[in-house]
This record gives structure tokens, C-alpha cells and sequence, in this order.
């Protein structure tokens, strides 16, 4: 049976509120997203006084050699540091491609901890957090991540801040059942600069779902559906299959057939879409009926 939407409207995490939206607690200490680089300044001129006091009477020109060399050091470090954390982000990112998601939360939790990455780098790693928990279907671990990554600001100005991040937020608060704070961040994403409408669209029919407004959400399914199937927002939070799963649920609370939705998906794994259902009975209840 589907939950009556006045069942679905309190939130189920402790919420604040920042410019007027629910805004998820942040996470861990080592995910949150500080408001700017810390100034590299003070480090190179502590090389220069260092070599200053170390080589009083060698003159300046080997001083100078010697702050050369330290800092070109220093520069390579930094190189290496970057190459490194490049090589081990794209590691994560083809681990969740494969649907290895705990590998690539391991993989990113890791990078997570480096205390020697820059800013932006940082808020891509939690951001890719979020994703991950997101398809493991924890929730709340995904909005704090989502969360830090938004009010940190860093990625502000990109297709994946301005719009992205409301509507995983948004997809995230709909799934756990908090309608009204998925309408309020549907609504802030709906004011994002772009022209990528369908990923507005999942997310809308995703609410409307989630609201038991099944005939609505088929309208939208109905009329974008070559852009949805095709895999949302790409594989790593929104797949084509998920999709298909969705419009199947819409289907069968309308009372239609739902095999030629899910005939793509036979044989399936038992489970393999319990990551949209961890907080949402009714999508559980069909998943299990439909061997999903």
C-alpha cells in the first residue's frame, strides 16, 4: 500500500536551515570543505629566511642556490603530490563505474584524509562521496557529504554545483520521504542557468513518486522518456536501469503491466535496485515482487 503523503512530510534527520533551505548536517571532520586554501606565503618565506640564517657567510649567491633547490623541491613535491592524488581519484571513480561501491568509498574516504590536497580537489572527493553512499543507499551519509560540498562554495559557478548538488540533495530527501524538503531543493535547482531539463525531470517525477502521485509522475516518464533511459546524470548516481525501475513502480501502482519496462533488466540480481528503496516500504515491497 502506498504511504500517505501527511506520512511522508516530517524529516527523518535533524535538520537546520540556511537561506531558507533544509540544510543536512555536515559530516566527519576530514569531509567537510574548509572556505579557501590555506595560504602558501608563509611557507616560502620561511624557506627564504631559513636559508638566510643558515648561510650568513657564504654569501648570497649560494643562499640563493640553496632556496633554489628547496623550493624546486618543493615544487616537484607538490607535482608528485598532484599526480598522485589524480591517479588514485580516477582509481575511485572506475571502481564505482564497475559497481564496486564500497571499494570506491574505501578509495575516497582515503583521499579524503590527505591533509596536503587543495580545495577544490577536496570538494570533488566529497561530493564523489556522496554519490557512492548515495547508491549504497545510505542516505544521510550522502546529504552530510552533499551538504559540505554545498555550503562550502567550492564548486560554485559548475553544472554539478548549481544544479547537481540541489538535485541529489532533493533525491536524496525524497527517497528518506521528506517531500517538503525535496520540493524545496527541486525548486532552488529548477533556478540553476542550463538547459538540461531531463535532469530536472527525474527528479520531479522522483517527488511525485515518493507523493503517490503515480499518474503524474507517468506524464513525465511519457513525455522525456529518451533522454531519462539513457542514464540520467551518467552511471555513477543515476542509472538507465534505475529509471526503468522507477517508471515499473509507477506502472504497477496504476495497476499496468510492468514487463516490457523491466524485460531489459532480465535476468536481474535480487537486490540490484534495493539501493532506491532502503527508506521507502512500498518501492521495497514491489522491488521484492518484481525479484529486483
Amino acid at each position: 500500500m502506498t504511504e500517505p503523503v501527511s506520512a511522508l512530510s516530517a524529516p527523518r534527520v535533524p535538520d537546520g536551515f540556511v537561506n531558507g533551505l533544509p540544510m543536512p548536517p555536515l559530516p566527519a571532520k576530514h569531509l567537510r570543505v574548509p572556505k579557501k586554501d590555506p595560504s602558501k606565503w608563509w611557507v616560502l618565506l620561511l624557506v627564504v629566511v631559513m636559508g638566510m640564517l643558515l648561510f650568513p657567510l657564504a654569501g648570497l649567491i649560494v643562499a640563493n642556490a640553496v632556496v633554489t633547490a628547496v623550493v624546486m623541491g618543493g615544487v616537484w613535491w607538490v607535482m608528485r603530490t598532484i599526480k598522485t592524488f589524480v591517479a588514485a581519484h580516477k582509481r575511485g571513480l572506475t571502481l564505482l563505474e564497475a559497481g564496486d561501491v564500497d571499494g570506491a568509498l574505501a578509495m575516497f574516504d582515503e583521499l579524503a584524509r590527505r591533509r596536503f590536497i587543495l580545495r577544490l580537489q577536496r570538494a570533488g572527493v566529497v561530493f564523489n562521496i556522496g554519490l557512492v553512499q548515495a547508491r549504497r543507499g545510505h542516505l544521510d551519509a550522502a546529504l552530510s557529504a552533499f551538504s559540505a560540498v554545498h555550503q562550502s562554495s567550492a564548486m560554485q559557478g559548475s553544472l554539478a554545483a548549481d544544479l547537481g548538488l540541489p538535485l541529489l540533495i532533493a533525491d536524496s530527501y525524497a527517497r528518506l520521504g521528506d517531500v517538503v524538503a525535496a520540493r524545496l531543493w527541486l525548486e532552488e535547482a529548477r533556478k540553476a542557468p542550463s538547459s538540461r531539463t531531463n535532469l530536472v525531470h527525474y527528479t520531479e517525477a522522483l517527488v511525485l513518486l515518493r507523493e503517490g502521485r503515480f499518474d503524474d509522475a507517468e506524464r513525465i516518464y511519457a513525455a522525456s522518456w529518451s533522454a531519462l533511459e539513457d542514464g540520467v546524470v551518467g552511471i555513477h548516481v543515476r542509472t538507465g536501469a534505475d529509471v526503468r525501475v522507477l517508471r515499473a513502480y509507477a506502472a504497477a501502482r496504476r495497476g499496468g503491466s510492468t514487463d516490457a519496462l523491466l524485460a531489459p533488466l532480465r535476468p536481474a540480481t535480487p537486490g540490484a535496485a534495493a539501493h532506491l528503496a532502503t527508506s521507502w516500504p512500498d518501492l521495497q515491497s514491489f522491488l521484492v515482487d518484481a525479484g529486483l
